[in-house]
């Protein structure tokens, strides 16, 4: 009788058991949209970036079980970076049109870039899809240079989209009611 009555409050709450854990997606992958001062995705590379006026991003619909997200980890390399001395490209992270933070690439850096946002409100899954988009936000002016992200099929680059505590909460007991009842 626990199990059902838990089961029951989780279908209450729109929770799906699956959604216990966090879903990792590759990123930027074949399947992004780039929009680049020089935006292409090949076997290696993504775009070259610099520009906001252009509109330079690259984003991507990922389906998902999870109802709603409260953080996102974000895990990208750099792969050419062209910036002279004081330049920087800027860039927002959205998560299904919600802007949830912001990092920058300076001069000279190479290699793998990790950042992590959250806890933020939770942002609902729609139908059943959370869109990542990561834009630039400024305009690294002519000749101080660009960079350029590698595709993840390259190297192992993600984007990791959590579910919110309450849920991963809710989902414990449930399961623990389940494993008394049996």
């Amino acid at each position: 009788m626990k199990s059902k009555c838990a089961l029951a409050i989780l279908a209450i709450l729109g929770v799906a058991p699956a959604a216990a854990r966090a879903e990792i997606f590759a990123f930027p992958s074949a399947g992004s949209t780039v929009v680049g001062s020089v935006g292409f995705v090949d076997g290696t590379q993504v775009g070259y970036f610099w520009d906001a006026g252009r509109g330079d991003s690259v984003e991507e619909n990922f389906a998902s079980v999870l109802p709603s997200a409260t953080a996102l980890d974000l895990h990208l390399h750099v792969l050419e970076t062209y910036l002279i001395s004081g330049a920087a490209v800027d860039w927002d992270v959205l998560l299904n049109g919600v802007n949830i933070g912001s990092f920058s690439i300076p001069e000279g850096y190479l290699g793998d870039f990790n950042v992590s946002y959250g806890p933020f409100a939770a942002i609902p899954a729609i139908l059943g899809n959370y869109e990542v988009r990561i834009e630039v936000t400024n305009v690294v002016p002519v000749g101080q240079g660009s960079h350029s992200w590698v595709y993840a099929g390259a190297l192992q680059h993600s984007v990791n989209i959590r579910p919110e505590p309450a849920t991963l909460g809710l989902l414990g007991l449930a399961s623990l009611l389940i494993r008394r009842r049996r």
